[in-house]
């Protein structure tokens, strides 16, 4: 092997390397944001910090000359120097056909070029593959933030070199995008969702954001990807009011829930006829006063229904309801039957949070009977009920504690029956069920033997010295 091969296969090398730091740093720019670099200012130092910033305002331009590296380095690996290296490999195989197993010795040159250039072609992609995409990434993603600015920092410094070609490819690339119609203002790096969720999370743990201020970002971003199902008030809680009631009683039945507005049915749910208002109702009974008829006899008073299918886009549906100045609209499922309601004030609180009026009472689904003890509403969120237990439940077809129980359970409860089950260390006891469902639930935090010996043992000698001191 003469001294310009050897030259040939060190070039080879330290190009590979060089295109991995530059994939390593394209990678790296999409890994850190601003919150991280204020999170860790104090570490990275001030020189390193500036770096960073510097890197996050030229993202574009910075990326574009770490792609253009990367292309020019794998055009020559690829265009120059593997054919070299393959011109190499075939004199030395042919020159020492000896080495070669026996079939392979007496086989024409043209064969044994055709398997060697086969195989330095896979070896050649191989290794490119994995030092432009696998190496760089795994090492970025576990890379400190401190090692990301010292890493970039030396990659900034290489890639001055590459400045006049960035410019005047970027130069080119915009005024053929102009023929497109595409402006300068549309070039921006591309921020997903994920990272704003992820920046708004971190900007709550370093204070910046309020804890509402962050649940309303996130609540935005998952907001268009609900359906009418997902916020609907469920048939079994939807107050309405049955077409043969007279008005009289009508008024009073809506005086005594509180409501604005009501679903008018005939028979049952699934044939609902119209919305009354409160005001209209009042309205109506003043200018006729001897109105005591059934509700079903003044049309005039209903407003129209209107009715969504569950899998209506709540965006979607916001958007219907504000244009048409409806407040309230019935969800239908797919067999025409009556699955829920949705008012705009269910889609404006999926953004905002609970809206409380002056008859609202707060819902405490969670209530803390003594340490490690609760006592929970059937209709508490199994979302809810994770964040506060720290558990999580398996089971994603029911939204409620009472749907998990139900399921576990496998059949609808009795009005008198008990149901008890542990799970995730948990007692769960059902203590009253009330028209087919568990509406209330004694959840208790299971110890090991152990554990509760050593709480007794606490316990008692706590007893003992409150006794001494008496």
């Amino acid at each position: 092997m003469d001294v310009e091969t050897i030259g040939y296969i060190v070039l080879f090398v330290c190009l590979l390397l060089m295109d991995a730091m530059f994939c390593g740093f394209i990678a790296l720019i999409h890994s850190f944001n601003s919150v991280d670099i204020e999170k860790n200012q104090e570490a990275l130092g001030e020189k390193l910090t500036a770096k960073l910033r510097k890197i996050e305002e030229n993202e574009i331009s910075y990326e574009n000359r770490a792609l253009i590296a990367v292309v020019v380095i794998t055009g020559l690996l690829g265009g120059f120097f593997l054919p070299k290296i393959f011109i190499w490999c075939c004199d030395f195989v042919l020159a020492n056909r000896s080495l070669l197993p026996g079939f392979m010795q007496v086989a024409p040159e043209a064969l044994i070029s055709g398997l060697f250039f086969a195989f330095i072609i896979f070896v050649g992609f191989v290794l490119i593959l994995t030092f432009m995409v696998l190496i760089p990434r795994r090492l970025v993603r576990h890379m400190s933030i401190k090692r990301m600015a010292v890493f970039a920092s030396a990659v900034m410094t290489v890639s001055v070199v590459l400045k006049p070609i960035t410019d005047v490819t970027n130069l080119l690339a915009k005024g053929i995008l102009r023929l497109f119609g595409v402006k300068k203002s549309a070039e921006k790096a591309d921020v997903t969702e994920e990272e704003i969720i992820s920046m708004v999370n971190e900007g709550h743990e370093l204070g910046v954001l309020e804890a509402d201020e962050a649940e309303m970002i996130t609540n935005i971003f998952e907001y268009g990807d609900k359906e009418a199902k997902d916020i609907m008030t469920k048939r079994t809680n939807i107050t309405a009011i049955d077409a043969e009631m007279s008005l009289t009683d009508a008024i009073d039945f809506m005086l005594k829930e509180k409501n604005s507005r009501y679903p008018v049915y005939e028979e049952n749910l699934d044939h609902i006829i119209g919305i009354v208002h409160f005001k209209d109702a009042i309205r109506f009974h003043n200018e006729n006063k001897r109105a005591k008829a059934k509700l079903s006899s003044y049309p005039e008073l209903l407003r129209e229904a209107v009715f969504v299918p569950e899998t209506k886009n709540i965006d979607d549906l916001f958007k219907e309801m504000q244009s048409g100045k409806l407040q309230m609209v019935i969800v239908s499922d797919e067999y025409g039957q009556t699955s829920g309601l949705v008012a705009m004030e269910d889609i404006l609180e999926e953004i905002v949070g609970n809206i409380l009026d002056e008859y609202d009472e707060e819902e405490e689904y969670i209530e803390e009977k003594g340490e490690n003890s609760y006592e929970i509403d059937g209709m508490t969120p199994l979302e809810e009920l994770e964040d506060e237990l720290g558990i999580t439940f398996d089971d994603e077809n029911y939204e409620t504690l009472n749907g998990f129980l139900i399921s576990k359970l496998e059949h609808i409860p009795g009005e008198n029956e008990l149901f008890e089950m542990d799970y995730e260390g948990y007692h769960f006891k059902a203590l009253e069920v009330d028209n087919k469902m568990f509406k209330t639930i004694s959840v208790v935090r299971n110890f090991p033997e152990t554990l509760n010996d050593e709480v007794q043992d606490v316990q008692e000698n706590t007893k003992f010295v409150e006794e001494s001191n008496k």
